[in-house]
C-alpha cells in the first residue's frame, strides 16, 4: 500500500492530537520550563535592582570545618554574639531560614535576649511553635514552607495561608510593616536573581573582630550595614531546590526565600490570565493561522504562516518581558503546531488535486520515483509502454465550433480516455493540446505493459463511438476519430524544468516512437498502429497470419487482427516493423 504525503501528514497530526490529550503532565511540565526561560530572558533583558539591600549568610561544609564541630542546636551559643556584631553594623533585620527546634535552658535565654534587641525572624514548618521562648523574641514567625511548589520549583502562595510565608516576613521587616503587602495568590517573579544578594559563610561572622569579617578578603562587617541579612543551610542534600535563573540546577533554600521576599516588596509579580482568558490567548494565534490558510495565494500564505509561528513564540515573551503577563505558552504554541499541521494536510490535498488535473499524474508517482533516485538531477531508466492519442483535423473542428461546445466536447471527451487509461493500470503523463500521453510502467505496475496499452487503445476507440452518439443526441459537434500509436521500449525517468518549475518526465524512444506512430495514422488510414515489440506481447488483437511474428497459436482477447503494415521508415529510428487495425 502506497503512504502518500497527505497521508503521512494526517497520521502525523493524529498523533499529535492524542499526544496533547494524553500528556497533560508533561504539558505542564513544559508550561513551567518555558516559564523558567521567559525569567531567564527577562533577566538578560531587564535585570531589576533588589528592592531593598539584602545580604545571605550560609551554613556551609566549610564552616563546620572552621567551627569544629558538626552543624547542630549547639551552634546557638554563637548566635548571640553574631547577632549583636550585625546589630552593631546596623544590620535592618536578620531572617533565620531555620527552624529552632528543640529548648535548651542553657543557651535559649542569651539568644532570646539578642533577638529582641533587633528585628529578627525565623521560620516554622507548621503552625505550632516549637520552642515557645525563642518564638516570644523573635519579631516575627514565618512559614519556612512558603509557596506552592510545582516541578521543583517554589512558585506561589496559596489563595488562604494559615501562616504568612518567611519571604512575606521578611519583606514586612525591610518595608518597616508596609500594610500594602499581600500574601494572596502571589506568583513569585523570578527575574530577581537571588546572585544579586552577596554571600558570606557563617563562620566569617562568627569569627569576625569588631570591624572585619574572618575571610581572606579581609572585608570590612560594614557590608551588613543597612542589610537585611538572611542566614540559611548550604550543605549537601539539604533544603535543595531548583531556582529558575540560578547558576545551578539545585540551590540553597534560602535563596528562595530571598527572591520571594524581594517579589513581595516590589509588589510586581507574575500575572497569570484566567482560565478562559489564558485559553482564548492560547488559541488567537492559531485561528489567524487557519485563516492565513485560506489565503489564495501561496507565498502570502507561506508569509503568514511562518509569521504566526514566530508570533506564537516571541509574543508571550515580549508580554511577559514587559508586564509579566503569564499567557500559556506550551498552548499556544502546540495549538499553532495543530493549526499549521492542519493547513499543511489541506494544502497537501490541494496539491495532490491539483496535480492529476493540471499536470496529469498522481502525486504518488512522483514519490514512488523519488524512492528510487538519489537525486533531482538523476533518473531511471525502465522498460515502459507509451501510449500517444490525437484527434483528427482538431484545427478544424476549433475553427468550424463555438468555444463552448468544443469545451464541453473536448472535456468529456478527456475524462473518458483518462478513465480507461486508469483502468488498465497506466497514468497520464501528459495533455499537449488533444494528444495525451500515457505511460504503462514504471512508477506503476510494470508487468504485462504492453497488452494493457493495446487494450486501454482499443477502448479508447470503441469508446468514442459511443461518445460521439451521446454528442449527437445532444446537438453537439462529433469528432472525426482519433488516431493512436504505441511503442514499447527503454525510457528514462526524471525531473526536467528550470529554475522556478520542475516537473517529472520522461525521455527515451519508446516516447517519439508512439509519436510517430500516432502521425502515421492519418497517412495510413489506420485507427491503431503498434510497433512489432508491442504486436508480439499483446493479446488483445490476433496478429496477421502472413507475418512470421504470429506463427504460434492464438492467444487474442478480440476478434479482430493487427495487420503487418510493412517495415516503415521511422525519423530518428530507422526502419522498423509496423502493425495496424482497419479503419472501422
Amino acid at each position: 500500500m502506497r503512504v502518500t504525503p497527505a497521508v503521512r501528514t494526517a497520521i502525523a497530526t493524529a498523533v499529535l492530537v492524542a499526544a496533547s490529550l494524553l500528556a497533560g503532565g508533561a504539558v505542564r511540565s513544559g508550561e513551567y520550563a518555558l516559564l523558567d526561560l521567559r525569567f531567564a530572558a527577562a533577566q538578560i533583558l531587564e535585570a531589576p535592582e533588589p528592592p531593598f539591600p539584602t545580604a545571605i549568610v550560609t551554613i556551609t561544609p566549610e564552616s563546620q570545618e572552621r567551627l569544629g564541630e558538626t552543624f547542630s542546636a549547639e551552634w546557638r551559643r554563637r548566635y548571640p554574639a553574631m547577632i549583636e556584631r550585625l546589630r552593631n553594623v546596623g544590620a535592618t533585620a536578620v531572617v533565620w531560614d531555620a527552624i529552632f527546634v528543640a529548648s535548651n535552658s542553657e543557651y535559649d535565654p542569651d539568644l532570646a535576649t539578642s533577638f529582641a534587641s533587633m528585628p529578627v525572624a525565623a521560620g516554622e514548618d507548621r503552625v505550632d511553635k516549637n520552642n515557645e521562648v525563642i518564638a516570644a523574641a523573635l519579631a516575627r514567625i514565618g512559614w519556612i514552607n512558603h509557596v506552592v511548589s510545582e516541578d521543583g520549583t517554589p512558585r506561589r502562595t496559596p489563595a488562604d495561608t494559615p501562616y504568612p510565608p518567611l519571604g512575606f516576613v521578611a519583606a514586612q521587616l525591610a518595608d518597616r510593616d508596609d500594610e500594602s503587602l499581600s500574601t494572596s495568590e502571589h506568583w513569585i517573579d523570578f527575574t530577581f536573581d537571588p546572585r544579586d544578594a552577596p554571600q558570606f559563610d557563617i563562620a566569617d561572622v562568627m569569627l569576625a573582630d569588631a570591624n572585619r569579617l574572618a575571610d581572606e578578603f579581609s572585608t570590612p562587617t560594614s557590608v551588613f550595614t543597612d542589610r537585611v541579612v538572611f542566614v540559611g543551610v548550604d550543605l549537601p542534600n539539604e533544603d535543595r531546590t531548583r531556582i529558575p535563573g540560578s547558576a545551578s540546577a539545585s540551590s540553597p533554600g534560602v535563596l528562595a526565600h530571598v527572591v520571594a521576599a524581594w517579589s513581595f516588596s516590589d509588589g510586581r509579580q507574575i500575572v497569570r490570565l484566567d482560565r478562559w482568558a489564558g485559553r482564548g490567548a492560547a488559541i488567537t494565534p492559531a485561528l489567524l493561522v487557519l485563516l492565513a490558510g485560506g489565503f489564495a495565494r501561496s507565498r502570502l500564505r507561506r508569509l503568514t504562516l511562518i509569521a504566526m509561528l514566530i508570533g506564537a513564540a516571541l509574543v508571550p515573551t515580549a508580554l511577559f518581558v514587559v508586564w509579566r503577563l503569564w499567557v500559556p505558552y506550551a498552548a499556544t504554541v502546540g495549538f499553532t503546531i495543530l493549526a499549521a499541521a492542519y493547513v499543511t494536510v489541506g494544502q497537501r490535498i490541494s496539491l495532490a488535486r491539483n496535480y492529476r488535473t493540471s499536470l496529469g499524474f498522481d502525486p504518488a508517482l512522483l514519490e514512488e520515483y523519488n524512492h528510487s533516485v538519489k537525486s533531482l538531477t538523476e533518473g531511471v531508466e525502465r522498460e515502459a509502454t507509451v501510449l500517444c492519442a490525437d484527434v483528427r483535423s482538431y484545427t478544424q473542428f476549433v475553427t468550424d465550433n463555438r468555444p463552448d461546445e468544443v469545451q464541453r466536447v473536448m472535456t468529456t471527451y478527456m475524462a473518458a480516455m483518462e478513465e480507461l487509461v486508469d483502468r488498465e493500470g497506466g497514468y497520464i503523463n501528459k495533455f499537449v493540446g488533444d494528444e495525451i500521453v500515457a505511460v504503462f510502467g514504471f512508477p506503476m505496475e510494470e508487468a504485462d505493459a504492453e497488452h494493457r496499452a493495446t487494450k486501454c487503445a482499443h477502448s479508447m476507440l470503441e469508446r468514442l463511438i459511443e461518445l460521439n452518439a451521446e454528442w449527437s443526441v445532444d446537438a453537439l459537434p462529433i469528432l472525426e476519430g482519433i488516431g493512436v500509436g504505441v511503442d514499447s521500449g527503454g525510457l528514462r525517468f526524471t525531473n526536467i524544468g528550470g529554475i522556478r518549475r520542475i516537473q517529472f518526465d520522461i525521455i527515451g524512444g519508446a516516447v517519439n516512437g508512439a509519436s510517430r506512430l500516432q502521425g502515421l495514422t492519418k497517412q495510413m488510414a489506420r485507427p491503431l498502429i503498434v510497433s512489432a515489440e508491442v504486436a508480439t506481447a499483446q493479446r488483445v488483437y490476433e496478429v496477421e497470419q502472413a507475418d512470421p511474428l504470429s506463427e504460434s497459436e492464438s492467444t487474442a482477447e478480440q476478434d479482430a487482427s493487427l495487420v503487418f503494415i510493412g517495415e516503415v521508415m521511422i525519423r530518428g529510428q530507422g526502419r522498423r516493423r509496423l502493425f495496424g487495425i482497419e479503419e472501422h
